[in-house]
Formats: structure tokens, sequence, C-alpha cells
């Protein structure tokens, strides 16, 4: 598949055949990391652990939403924390309760 777009890329002389492909190598290499990471975390099946790893992810993943923007405004690293914890707590939500009906009953 990325090959075909490199090819299409080339076809239309857009110039980023090269960018493109190290942008594909370089995310599969990153999911196979990540998956290295993930298989021993939900093997151990410690919801603590999941918990702490999904707050880790959250910090990188601000960290480098940061690190990107050439314009930044005062208290924007507050709004980015709060609007990526708050989409992932939606989703957290959504997913737990809603989509597996996950009841909070300790029976």
């Amino acid at each position: 598949m990325l090959i075909a777009v490199a090819i299409t890329c080339s076809v239309f002389a857009l110039g980023i055949e090269g960018k493109l492909v190290v942008a594909g190598v370089r995310s599969f290499v990153q999911l196979l990391l990540l998956g290295a990471i993930l298989v021993p975390v939900f093997k151990i099946n410690n919801p603590l652990l999941s918990f702490a790893y999904i707050c880790m992810m959250l910090l990188v993943a601000v960290q480098e939403a940061m690190a990107r923007p050439s314009y930044t405004f005062p208290r924007m690293l507050r709004c980015v924390y709060l609007s990526f914890g708050g989409s992932v707590g939606v989703c957290g939500f959504i997913g737990l309760f809603l989509a597996l009906g996950v009841d909070l009953d300790a029976r």
C-alpha cells in the first residue's frame, strides 16, 4: 500500500516520496515497539498497571503536542492536559460502561 502511494506521488511529481516512505517505516517500527511493550502489560492483567501505562502515554502525548506548535499562548499546557485527559476519560467511560457494560458493583 505504501509503495502504491509513493508511486502515485512520483507520477504526480509531488516530491514527497522519500518522506512518505520514511514516515511509513518509522510508523511500522513504532507499532512493533508499542506491541512489545503492551503485550506484557496486558498479560499481567493488573488494572493499576494498565492505568499507569495510560497515564504515562497521556504525559508523553501532551509533551509531544506541546513541542510541535509554532504559536503558543499562556496556560496552553493546562489546556492541552485538560483536552487530552478529558478525551481519554470520556472514551474510557464510553468504552467501559456503555459499550462493555462493566458494572461498579463489587459483588
